[in-house]
């Protein structure tokens, strides 16, 4: 328990500090809010607290990760409706928007999905929840590397059929354990991550750690009544 990191303090460019509060838990962690967007260059993580029971004191990191939520865009509570067969009910589809990343290790609650041994056959549709502009995402892989997914399609949909008139389709290469991008808002309701390629072979248990979609915010109502009000008194000068 020792060699766990709890609390943690991240110093940005050397300057502004931000501290995380988190139980130490071994292999996972859940995605820890920092209270706003920041640029920086440089991160330094300080590690304030640690697990008690025991002092062998080998603190390190599996992984640091880093989101990439855009500018003004919010996190998407997605659901998931469809999947290829997981592993097992401990490697389920919803572990992929549990908030968690990282490998299982503790055998109680299983952080990731894992495909049945699926290799390029492993897919995972999402629903929204309702029609959105979508601009971005996060995506985490599997940390084993004969788990690991090198290429995906995300599949962009109105309706629950991927492969219809209208789907927009982007295509990602993810060479290291997670992936992101920024976008000009896809109008869809419904999006499947399907994989294209991956390490391991045809067999491999491919899957995903989190996937996590970003909203892009519709103008106000009190932005848009604006709008008409500034044109009608354009109107009524001309």
């Amino acid at each position: 328990m020792s060699d766990l990191i709890g609390n943690f303090t991240l110093t940005l460019d050397g300057l502004a500090t931000v501290s995380v509060l988190r139980t130490p838990e071994r292999g996972a962690s859940l995605v820890h809010s920092l209270g706003g967007l920041f640029t920086a260059t440089s991160v330094r993580l300080d590690v304030d607290t640690i697990g008690i029971g025991d002092s062998f004191n080998n603190t390190g990191a599996m992984e640091v990760l880093f989101v990439r939520k855009p500018t003004g865009q919010t996190p998407v509570a997605a659901g998931i409706f469809d999947s290829a067969p997981a592993f097992n009910g401990f490697f389920a589809a919803n572990n992929s928007i549990d908030g968690v990343v990282g490998r299982s290790s503790d055998g109680v609650d299983g952080p990731e999905y894992a495909s049945a041994s699926l290799g390029a056959g492993t897919f995972v549709d999402f629903d929204l929840g309702l029609e959105m502009l979508v601009g971005g995402f996060d995506f985490f892989d599997r940390l084993a590397d004969e788990d690991r997914t090198t290429g995906f399609d995300l599949i962009f949909s109105t309706d629950p059929i991927f492969g219809d008139v209208g789907d927009v389709v982007r295509s990602y290469g993810n060479t290291g354990v997670g992936t992101s991008d920024v976008f000009a808002g896809i109008s869809a309701r419904f999006v499947r991550y399907d994989v294209t390629s991956n390490l391991g072979g045809a067999a491999a248990n491919t899957g995903i750690s989190e996937l996590t979609f970003y909203q892009v915010p519709e103008p106000s109502t009190v932005a848009l009544l604006s709008l008409g009000l500034l044109t009608a008194a354009r109107r009524r000068r001309a």
